[in-house]
């Protein structure tokens, strides 16, 4: 899950109590021509060699037979051994062979191995991305090679930005500043990237989000409501594409909360800078926190959030139920752990609330 990622983003950006910023639904994405041309492109080039591989079988089949009407032979079974030496060229089957089915009755080519080494590269990297206790720098140089490997794809940009953020926490833990704030910034490079090659990719808008949420720190205080509102944009353009993601719903959720804790003095300021200021209150907070659970109901970390939006309502004895609920689940990694700590503060403060009418 992302929610240390989520966390870290949020109370960076609202450290100064100045998170928000209103915004269009994002509905704008770019069309995918570019990538049908190019698929077209390569379809077209396949063929091309398609044709070229039937030239070579029948080259290479009248030279081995010597009889022009014979049969052709199976291009599978050609090897170097049972051409001349002379003969002995780039017409031959090469290393690269094994990546190509030609053999389609159709004569549809496939590039069989690579989709497959690709998918299984997915897989091994979400694993790894997933698991808390994968170790973050080798985890980087392994997305990072994928570049290389795979070329520039949003899925790997995304993956990377990811992966970066992770190293970015990381060195916050270990006290290096300027190596968090070097990969904060190359976070949101990769992000920003992910999104140029695919902005109808969901993941690509969360982390651009993420990315720029975490850049708090490092920005003005108008950069910062600029950020927050950009924020919200991107998280509105991914829930527009993926609306069953429980993140999502749950980073929404956040952006309210954080505008309804604002004081009459920080919404001057906010509307000294933009037109108005977003009516969000903990009401408009509570419904995205519970979708949220309705989709992922084991999330300790929203269970937290629902905690406090009932809270903030004066709904104590609501807000007891949720909190039980939240402390009864496993504890799985250090975001569980963190929240886990803030639960029993709760459930110590409000706990005479049980079952009160």
């Amino acid at each position: 899950m992302d929610s240390v990622s989520i966390k870290t983003a949020f109370f960076s950006v609202c450290g100064c109590g100045l998170f928000l910023g209103a915004s269009l639904a994002y509905s704008l994405y770019r069309t995918r021509k570019e990538l049908k041309e190019e698929v077209n492109a390569i379809r077209k080039t396949l063929e091309i060699l398609r044709r070229e591989i039937d030239e070579i079988k029948v080259h290479s089949s009248r030279r081995i037979n010597g009889d022009v009407g014979s049969r052709l032979m199976p291009f599978e079974n050609e090897t170097e051994q049972s051409l001349p030496a002379s003969e002995i060229t780039t017409n031959s089957v090469d290393e690269n062979d094994e990546f190509f089915d030609f053999a389609d009755s159709n004569g549809v080519s496939n590039v069989v191995v690579s989709e497959t080494n690709w998918d299984k590269w997915l897989q091994e990297v979400d694993a790894l991305l997933e698991d808390t206790s994968t170790n973050k720098t080798e985890l980087y140089n392994k997305i990072k090679s994928g570049l290389e490997k795979f070329g520039t794809k949003a899925d790997i940009l995304w993956r990377l930005a990811k992966a970066t953020h992770l190293l970015s926490i990381a060195a916050d833990k270990d006290g290096d500043k300027e190596k968090k704030k070097k990969l904060a910034y190359e976070t949101l490079e990769y992000a920003k990237s992910s999104l140029e090659k695919d902005s109808s990719n969901s993941e690509c808008h969360k982390w651009y989000a993420i990315a720029i949420g975490s850049m708090s720190d490092y920005v003005s205080t108008k950069e910062k409501i600029e950020n927050g509102n950009e924020f919200k944009t991107h998280v509105d353009a991914a829930l527009a594409i993926r609306p069953l993601d429980p993140t999502l719903h749950h980073m929404l959720g956040r952006w309210h909360m954080e505008i309804a804790k604002l004081t009459w003095v920080e919404k001057k300021v906010a509307s000294a800078l933009f037109s108005k200021v977003p009516d969000s209150t903990y009401d408009t907070a509570l419904p995205c926190f519970l979708k949220a659970y309705e989709l992922k109901p084991k999330w300790k970390e929203n269970l937290l959030c629902i905690s406090n939006a009932y809270i903030a309502l004066k709904k104590y004895d609501e807000a007891v139920k949720w909190i039980e609920d939240g402390l009864s689940i496993r504890v799985k990694g250090e975001d569980d752990q963190l929240a886990h700590e803030h639960l029993l503060g709760l459930q110590k403060k409000y706990s005479s609330y049980r079952n009160s009418k």
